[in-house]
């Protein structure tokens, strides 16, 4: 009887236990960052300033991560910048200037369609402010803006001094064709993301920027006929001290995924 009630006891638990993993695995499906789709336009996240007060986002962010190439006097025609990723090739080692209008503000974390702001805030230990700051932006020419907010291509940090992020093709599917071709192309030699100031710290939010891609991963997964469980992407086993302000939590985020049972489908792209 006692040995009876035991193992009812022990069921009871296994079965509470079970559940709690449920609801948790459950809430931390909803921080994933969804899917932007290709289109024409630009999508915002759901905090950024209203667009008369974008303007001066979007200069902060070139300010902050040390892009101008020039800019004389009050005519934003006239200035170019120095977008983080090449479209027509170097210049002096650095991707050639832009005119102002073309290097695009886009977001490390578009929150339209994805993504509970304040909790992910919270999980990945980011400042309540981040999603304002201009480490929650890249510049980026338009057709590599549209690539990663569709996640035709992932941006990955990677450790080493400085840190940095580098160029992975991920789900040219997403692209129109000619695109994709272009952006295959593109990747056929390793890039990386242009940071002038990296030494200094002038780096982009780097967990946000590896939940992204951790989340375009997960994607991948639920959209496969036959979701095949995975390791955990290479790139994130020991990458907690690559970012001097918090990585570590984006470290954390990881084992609690993989404790309530998430795993990644993950396929090394070109580059």
């Amino acid at each position: 009887m006692l040995r009876a009630l035991q193992r009812s006891v022990d069921s009871l638990a296994l079965c509470q236990e079970r559940a709690a993993l449920r609801q948790e695995r459950a809430e931390l499906e909803r921080l994933f960052i969804t899917r932007v789709p290709h289109t024409p336009g630009s999508w915002a996240s759901q905090r950024s300033p209203p667009p008369n007060e974008r303007f001066s986002l979007k200069m902060a962010t070139i300010d902050y991560y040390g892009l101008w190439a020039s800019k004389e006097g009050d005519d934003s025609t006239a200035w170019t910048v120095h977008p983080m990723l090449a479209a027509d090739g170097l210049a002096d080692g650095k991707p050639a200037p832009l005119p102002f209008k073309e290097a695009i503000l886009s977001h490390v974390w578009p929150s339209k369609g994805g993504g509970e702001t304040d909790e992910l805030a919270a999980l990945l230990g980011l400042p309540p402010t981040f999603s304002v700051e201009p480490r929650n932006f890249l510049i980026l020419p338009k057709f590599f803006e549209q690539a990663f907010d569709g996640d035709a291509m992932l941006l990955l940090p990677h450790r080493g001094q400085p840190p940095g992020v580098s160029v992975r093709l991920h789900r040219l599917d997403v692209l129109p064709p000619a695109d994709a071709a272009k952006l295959r192309d593109f990747c056929s030699v390793p890039r990386k993301l242009y940071f002038p100031g990296a030494a200094d710290g002038k780096l982009p939010f780097l967990r946000a920027l590896g939940w992204k891609a951790l989340s375009a991963l997960r994607a991948q997964q639920a959209d496969a006929a036959e979701a095949a469980e995975a390791a955990v992407p290479e790139f994130f086993d020991a990458d907690v001290s690559m970012d001097a302000d918090g990585v570590a939590p984006l470290r954390a985020a990881l084992d609690r995924a993989a404790r309530v049972g998430v795993r990644f489908q993950h396929r090394r792209g070109a580059g």
